[in-house]
């Protein structure tokens, strides 16, 4: 039992960033922006994870419509930064090269994932408990990119509700401090 305790404790199999694969070194997590802009709320978060590496995660709620989330690794760091995902128990439909996954529920109530600026995508092991004792398998991802020392990695997750959410067409690139996503051809600017 203490094994399944463990490895429910692991950073990797909870929706965030790790450095190796290892669980979290500090957490000393800082509030750095809470604001509305418009149709979006905006909040940022800055923790030290690991030696060497901080973690700022900003997330943007678009048009109370769908979630953009940019994860910035900076320092002296260097190895795997690895952007981890766990779905609802389901089937999805997986694009390994696009970097994305996509819910197929035949109630139409469906979430594209999507993340840009990941070398590579790989399904995890995924368990969920919801009682003591019990563990249900669920769809786990990890999207890792190589961290050189002193250069910063930037990962960007869209998170699309969608009827056929694989159908949707979703782009995003940094401009300066900017980031423009563009979902089904329409621009959004988010600072």
């Amino acid at each position: 039992m203490t094994d399944q305790r463990n490895w429910f404790r692991q950073t990797q199999v909870h929706n965030t960033l790790t450095l190796d694969d290892e669980n979290l070194a500090h957490t000393d997590s800082k509030c750095l922006r809470w604001e509305t802009d418009g149709a979006t709320d905006i909040v940022a978060v800055g923790n030290p994870s690991y030696e060497g590496l901080t973690h700022r995660r900003t997330v943007w709620f678009v048009d109370r419509r769908f979630f953009v989330i940019a994860d910035e690794a900076s320092g002296t760091a260097r190895g795997e930064v690895g952007l981890h995902y766990n779905l609802l128990e389901c089937d999805p439909a997986e694009d390994i090269a696009a970097n994305s996954v996509a819910t197929r529920f035949d109630d139409g109530n469906n979430l594209l994932l999507k993340v840009f600026g990941a070398e590579r995508m790989e399904r995890r092991e995924g368990w969920v408990s919801r009682t003591y004792r019990q563990r249900t398998e669920r769809p786990a991802y990890a999207f890792t990119v190589r961290k050189r020392a002193g250069k910063p990695v930037r990962l960007v997750t869209v998170l699309l509700p969608a009827e056929d959410a694989a159908a949707q067409r979703v782009e995003a690139v940094w401009r300066g401090n900017r980031l423009q996503v563009k979902i089904n051809g329409t621009k959004y600017n988010l600072k």
